[in-house]
């Protein structure tokens, strides 16, 4: 290619890639300055003396030139000598033509991907892939392929530069990565096989295991099927300690996702058997169903990565991302962890992003979640907890998951240290000062089936005018209180029977915040409940002069003298406390078509049909109630044209076997789900 080929595509958008945009509004100057002194082109080697320097380019472009001042990368001279034989090549007539419109994005199309996988390495092609599909936000097709994502890297691709003299924006070790990302877009911009389209590729079987993965799946089966045979009434502890051991084996297998389902149904049972205040035998019923139908999804011969799951989530580069504190809590998981959570609201995705710190019960006692919050610093340049949650910083070479969760890693530093303020910054998505938008937002994240949303989709900033009506449910054995937007509808804020949330009751308990008159951001976990939403307080922030920040669950109470509710053991006051209207809501296995709008006695036919499952799954599948009832919610379900609940209804009417049960369970599971998505967005 000619010197004149290879500056043709150096517009100022691309000498504002290769340096700044600043550098190339100085080096404009610099030639209305008339700092050119001479100009000499030998074949192909152009030389530029201008203000005291000399820059040499040959026909390998700016990218290789070079210039006489101490300054590293592309100077001001080089971007000046450059526009200069532009201006120049410009004024000549006649020469080679440039390339068409569109001509440039075929020949990088034309590459093989072996060839892009060879220059990247198979590391950063799975990077690549995954950026791909995740943080690609637009690209332009011209006479050159400008690629911009999410966070503010570039990548522009110019005629007749390979891959290795694309020109990219952006932290230097992701430079590989990223331009292999933007070619892997724009193949798939232009539907071409793009790797890890679908997907992230799913964990391969294991040899040599004491279980394979198809003994895994078909135990797994096996075993919720005796459970509902037996009933969850007359269960054993043998039955809960071999949801354990086989849950081992799925590990072992590469079969995490159900392995954690095996032990989520086996702290289900535990609870019943020990008779635990919380054990609830619908709850158990559920996740013993959703336990199932992920076994039977996982029952081919390529089950789908996400159905099998992951060991640990992966930690991949996230370059240099803006963040801004929104609060932070102290948790225990079910799990039996403890630890601390820092919520960031990150400006460049609108995504919410957590830190967190923890352990497993027994082991390091000394780890204290309160000492953790006042203690050791998170980034290096950020100071603990307390202070990160109320400031606004830059993180350099940051590390996320894809669920929003971010790591430490050496490199990793803060700067820009200032202070934070919801108020301050439109929140997206993640903000809302409106509950019917708010309800908006969480349908569109209701998952259907074995789907799974993730982690920090549940977190949101709600901007309040008030809080009121602050009580104690006895029946729920809960705090509650009412959230109220601008335009005076109500939120339920609930906090239940814990000893973490301790404090955030005394919080909530206190004149502090009832009486607070200016303007509050609530930062709270909201979920669907009831067919309506319902929201447990993690941290507030109040405005009534410089912005401030409560973290409920960590900040001393106030010293006022509360009238604080008599916890006592919950008991169950009611069965339609528990049937699903506490719904399974993160779990599936295909998108489903909203159920049609439901009457009066079609919500009584699947209650019925919701009961009449319950009461077999407790007593064992042989269980008989009322066959003319069941036959006729069969037939409401048909005339209402939920026809594939009513099949799955009709199938363990006639056959009464333990599979059909779980299969029937699973169908009402993820048509509530859908009915909720509904009742959301309507």
């Amino acid at each position: 290619m000619s010197l004149k080929r290879s500056l043709e595509a150096y517009d100022e958008a691309a000498l504002a890639t290769l340096a700044n945009k600043g550098l190339v509004r100085r080096a404009k100057k610099d030639l209305e300055r008339g700092v050119v002194e001479e100009v000499s082109i030998v074949e192909e080697e152009a030389r530029v003396a201008l203000d005291g320097q000399t820059v040499t380019l040959d026909a390998r472009g700016p990218g290789h030139a070079r210039c006489s001042c101490p300054a590293a990368g592309s100077c001001r001279h080089i971007l000046a000598a450059v526009l200069c034989l532009r201006e120049r090549f410009a004024s000549e007539t006649g020469g080679e033509e440039t390339a068409g419109e569109g001509q440039l994005a075929l020949e990088l199309l034309a590459h093989p991907l072996e060839a892009v996988v060879k220059w990247a390495g198979v590391r950063a092609m799975k990077s690549a892939a995954r950026m791909a599909r995740l943080d690609v936000s637009e690209i332009e097709e011209g006479a050159s392929v400008h690629v911009t994502f999410r966070d503010g890297r570039e990548v522009r691709f110019l005629e007749g530069a390979g891959l290795d003299d694309a020109l990219y924006k952006g932290a230097s070790s992701r430079r590989v990565a990223s331009v292999a990302s933007a070619l892997l877009a724009l193949r798939a911009r232009h539907g071409l096989a793009v790797p890890g389209a679908d997907g992230p590729e799913a964990l391969p079987m294991v040899s040599g295991a004491l279980r394979s993965r198809a003994e895994c799946v078909a135990t797994a089966r096996e075993r919720c099927a005796r459970l509902m045979e037996l009933g969850l009434g007359r269960r054993s502890d043998t039955s809960t300690d071999g949801l354990i051991t086989l849950s081992l084996s799925c590990v072992a297998a590469n079969l995490p996702r159900l392995a954690g389902a095996l032990r989520e149904c086996a702290r289900e049972l535990h609870r019943l058997g020990a008779r635990q205040p919380d054990a609830d035998s619908a709850r158990a019923f559920d996740r013993i169903a959703a336990a199932d139908a992920l076994a039977r999804a996982l029952d081919v011969d390529t089950p789908r990565a996400d159905l099998v799951g992951v060991h640990r989530s992966e930690y991949h580069p996230l370059g240099d991302v803006e963040l801004m504190g929104l609060g932070a809590w102290r948790f225990a998981s079910s799990r039996g962890y403890r630890g601390v959570t820092v919520a960031f609201f990150c400006p460049g995705d609108g995504r919410v992003r957590t830190w967190s710190d923890a352990r497993p019960q027994g082991v390091d006692p000394a780890f204290d979640p309160d000492a953790r919050y006042r203690g050791a610093a998170l980034w290096a340049g950020l100071g603990p907890p307390v202070q990160a949650c109320r400031q606004r910083f830059s993180l350099r070479d940051a590390h996320g998951n894809e669920d929003g969760r971010l790591g430490v890693r050496g490199g990793t530093a803060a700067g820009a240290v200032r202070d934070s303020s919801p108020f301050e910054v439109e929140l997206g998505d993640r903000g809302h000062g409106s509950w019917a938008s708010l309800r908006s937002a969480v349908a569109r994240h209701v998952p259907l089936g074995l789907r799974r949303a993730a982690a920090n989709d549940a977190l949101y900033v709600l901007r309040a005018v008030a809080l009121e009506a602050v009580r104690f449910d006895e029946i729920q054995q809960a705090m509650l209180a009412d959230l109220v937007d601008a335009e005076g509808d109500a939120l339920t804020l609930h906090l239940s029977h814990d000893p973490t949330h301790e404090r955030a009751v005394r919080w909530l308990a206190s004149k502090a915040l009832s009486s607070f008159q200016g303007r509050m951001s609530w930062l709270a976990r909201v979920q669907p409940y009831g067919g309506a939403l319902r929201a447990t307080p993690l941290a507030v922030w109040l405005e009534d002069g410089p912005a401030r920040l409560i973290n409920l669950h960590l900040d001393e109470t106030p010293a006022e003298k509360l009238q604080l509710p008599a916890w006592r053991l919950w008991r169950q006051a009611s069965k339609a406390g528990t049937r699903t209207r506490r719904l399974l809501v993160d779990g599936a296995d295909r998108e489903l078509s909203p159920p049609p709008a439901w009457s009066d006695e079609t919500e009584r036919a699947v209650d019925w049909l919701e009961d009449e499952t319950l009461a077999a799954a407790e007593s064992g599948v042989a269980t008989r109630r009322d066959p003319g009832r069941l036959e006729a919610s069969i037939g409401e379900l048909r005339r209402r044209g939920l026809t594939r609940l009513a099949e799955q209804g009709e199938r363990w009417r006639t056959g009464r076997t333990a599979p059909e049960l779980l299969a029937l369970r699973w169908s009402i599971v993820v048509y509530r789900q859908a009915a909720l998505r509904v009742a959301l967005a309507d």
